[in-house]
């Protein structure tokens, strides 16, 4: 992890975007925490609701379904088939997005500080929170 100084006391760990992970604090978009207060990092995720997505999809399906019903009137049929296909994905993608989330554990306990579907980008927050942790101690 490559470390940044900004001046003599402060020694940054990340600074990318509204990000910014130093020795002295955290900047998370338009909140700021005091290292000292922070004792624990972690990346945990959420699974999507699963529901939201599985009735799309199963409305899709009736779509589909219903156009080939259909689909003797060629543009009515060709719509509700569509529209089907349309739905059915709609509801897959929604199925699948994890959530990802940066938690602060203080002696107050835990909060969640920051999420996003970029596993990667919340990996590297989390790791250079660790480091300044680790070298604050």
């Amino acid at each position: 992890m490559p470390k940044i100084t900004h001046s003599n006391s402060e020694t940054a760990y990340y600074d990318k975007d509204e990000i910014f992970v130093s020795n002295k604090r955290i900047v998370l978009g338009s909140k700021t925490y005091i290292l000292d207060n922070i004792t624990s990092v972690d990346l945990r995720y959420i699974y999507p609701n699963l529901s939201a997505g599985s009735m799309l999809v199963l409305l899709g399906i009736v779509f589909f379904s219903l156009g080939i019903f259909l689909a003797t009137i060629h543009i009515l049929g060709f719509i509700f088939i569509l529209g089907g296909v349309l739905v059915a994905i709609i509801g897959a993608i929604i199925r699948n997005q994890i959530v990802y989330l940066v938690c602060l554990g203080s002696s107050s306990g835990e909060i969640d500080a920051m999420s996003s579907d970029d596993k990667q980008a919340l990996s590297e927050i989390v790791d250079a929170i660790n480091q300044a942790i680790i070298e604050k101690r």
